[in-house]
């Protein structure tokens, strides 16, 4: 049980991470012009983006889920690890979508897609499996 948490927890900090480590790049091969962050007019240019710039957005989200679930089943030698971080993700993501405006397309791909890669992820990743059943006398 104890290996199942800290798996969980690593691959919750590394799916975070990775997430973060995506975004940053994503702003030196799309840079702001001029854009202040915490700024909360310029917080309305994300609506305004080009689509490649929007698309890396979204794909951050999945990238960190699969780096996060991958290496939380790992550790856990479970399925469920990568489910419970694309859940976490997606609640990140629920956070971001109260702070920045994003078209209609950027919410649903963004709730759907970690989703989908999670459950992805837990269906090829980990081994653990059920007790196996005592041979029969008979």
């Amino acid at each position: 049980m104890l290996r199942t948490l800290i798996g969980l927890a690593v691959g919750a900090i590394v799916s975070l991470g990775a997430i973060y480590a995506w975004q940053l790049l994503g702003h030196m091969i799309f840079p702001f012009p001029n854009m202040d962050p915490l700024d909360p007019n310029k917080r309305e240019m994300l609506a305004h983006m080009s689509f490649a710039a929007q698309a890396w957005v979204v794909g951050g989200y999945a990238v960190g889920v699969a780096v996060g679930g991958l290496l939380g089943n790992w550790i856990a030698d479970a399925r469920w690890p990568a489910v419970m971080i694309a859940v976490m993700t997606v609640g990140a993501f629920f956070a971001t979508l109260t702070i920045a405006r994003q078209p209609l397309w950027m919410q649903v791909v963004g709730i759907l897609l970690p989703l989908l890669v999670g459950l992805a992820v837990a269906a090829t990743v980990g081994t653990r499996r059920m007790a196996q059943p005592s041979p029969s006398r008979f």
